[in-house]
């Protein structure tokens, strides 16, 4: 209910809720009055303790966890994405360079989601948004691809595909795992 009454609030730049202890933390830039109406209004015997600007050094306490999280599923996915992207080629494989560049959009995407933690609510919705284009743009290239190979025909290497294919389960496992400990952030996460 927090979360969905903040979500209009343009200058909202991170909440972290702390439901056994009832406090809640906004990060926001300017003054606090539009929280405050926007908590009051839901009943919950809301009151102002103290403001944190988002233009300070202070952070949401979860940014600095997101940062270290987004950090290491960047570079599991560009690991990856150099991994099959060479798999890819020497195995003849669509299907691995299909997945090399969903790996390549998924480290991009969370290289921008660390552009945005610690950022106000609008622009990580703009960072998702581009996110998602990113996504659909190598979506299209990888369909296209396909087709290419359809045409032109060619036998990938079955072996080498499905191992590089197991490791890559495994690392988008572990990412899902590593995402899965921030399920309640914003839209970059």
């Amino acid at each position: 209910m927090i979360r969905v009454a903040l979500d209009g609030v343009q200058a909202v730049g991170g909440v972290t809720c702390d439901l056994s202890g009832r406090r809640v933390r906004v990060q926001h830039e300017g003054a606090a009055e539009e929280i405050e109406a926007k908590l009051g209004s839901l009943g919950l015997g809301a009151s102002l303790i103290e403001t944190i600007d988002a233009t300070s050094d202070a952070e949401v306490p979860d940014a600095t966890r997101e940062r270290g999280t987004l950090k290491i599923l960047l570079a599991i996915n560009a690991v990856m994405f150099v991994a099959e992207l060479v798999a890819a080629w020497i195995a003849r494989s669509t299907g691995l360079l299909a997945d090399s560049l969903d790996m390549f959009a998924d480290a991009a995407v969370y290289g921008l989601a660390l552009y945005a933690v610690g950022r106000t609510a609008d622009a990580k919705a703009r960072t998702a948004h581009v996110a998602g284009w990113l996504q659909a743009a190598l979506a299209i290239g990888a369909l296209v691809e396909v087709v290419r190979r359809f045409v032109m025909g060619g036998e990938p290497e079955g072996t080498l595909m499905i191992g590089v294919a197991g490791v890559a389960l495994i690392a988008n496992v572990a990412c899902l795992w590593l995402v899965s400990r921030h399920r309640d952030g914003g839209a970059h996460i």
